[in-house]
């Protein structure tokens, strides 16, 4: 087995967040019959109670246009509720709700910071630029390839037709800190 740990890539998001001083975040995530969707929502949950999170859970689709309906309800909570960032469950979903916040007058990152998930190629050409999680495909292909010749090494050592040969590989994503991160100021306590 070979795999990103969608759980860590949550628990991770949510740390970051709390690093750059923002307390109150909105995730927006796909159906949980994705498991990607589901490990990352999850991880995102428990990382938000371990660093003192508040948070809202919206779901859509998982592509642009499920972003972009979400921006009412995200535009609601920035305005409304002062929550200061968002966690996209991809960068498809960050891409459609920025468009979208964009036409409400909400400014990606002076007045919400956006984090995704999956580093694809737009990500780096969007504006502004998306700061996302690299689930670095070429990666998984190096360590497939890896495998394949050790089980190939393993068997003609040992004249064998048939081995089982469990392994188990986890992979590291990599942040790519790009334009839609913002640390959050310290807001000034009343009376001060």
């Amino acid at each position: 087995q070979i795999y990103f740990d969608h759980f860590k890539i949550g628990m991770n998001a949510a740390k970051v967040l709390s690093g750059y001083g923002h307390k109150k975040v909105i995730h927006i995530t796909g159906p949980g019959t994705y498991a990607s969707a589901l490990y990352r929502k999850n991880g995102f949950i428990r990382g938000a109670r371990k660093n003192g999170i508040e948070n809202v859970i919206l779901e859509s689709k998982m592509n642009f246009r499920g972003g972009y309906d979400l921006a009412e309800r995200v535009a609601n909570l920035v305005m409304f509720h002062k929550y200061t960032a968002i966690f996209a469950a991809n960068d498809w979903m960050a891409i459609g709700l920025i468009q979208a916040l964009r036409t409400k007058g909400i400014e990606v990152p002076d007045q919400v910071s956006v984090l995704s998930v999956d580093n694809i190629p737009l990500a780096g050409q969007f504006a502004p630029a998306l700061t996302t999680y690299s689930l670095d495909a070429n990666m998984m292909i190096a360590e497939c390839f890896s495998l394949m010749d050790a089980v190939d090494n393993r068997m003609e050592s040992n004249d064998v037709e048939e081995q089982k040969f469990h392994k188990r590989i986890i992979l590291q994503p990599v942040l790519i800190t790009r334009d839609t991160l913002k640390k959050r100021e310290e807001q000034p306590h009343p009376g001060r």
